[in-house]
């Protein structure tokens, strides 16, 4: 069987995926401009990369070690709502803005 600590990361990756897919779900309900793009590719690469790297916290306080160093799904989902919140909300679709049609 998997040691405790092999089954804490699979379970914890395995949280994030599907946390992932129900997000992915629920924005290509709606077209996808280049606000959405930037507010997506920042808060995936923020959460997976905090995740993923587990001394990126290291050398903050303790408590938000305890916030933010467990998983990568906190930082991804506050810099998804203040990106929300602070850019633009005003923004083409991909397909307007890169000038794709329809087939």
């Amino acid at each position: 069987g998997y040691s405790s600590a092999a089954s804490d990361v699979y379970k914890r990756q395995m949280m994030f995926a599907s946390i992932l897919i129900s997000g992915i779900q629920l924005i290509t309900k709606h077209p996808i401009g280049s606000r959405e793009i930037t507010i997506i590719s920042v808060a995936i690469g923020l959460g997976y990369g905090l995740g993923a790297t587990t001394g990126a916290t290291a050398h903050l306080p303790y408590y938000v070690q305890l916030i933010f160093g467990g998983s990568g799904i906190v930082p991804c989902s506050l810099a998804a709502i203040i990106l929300n919140i602070v850019l633009p909300k005003e923004s083409k679709p991909v397909r307007e803005m890169w000038e794709l049609e329809d087939k």
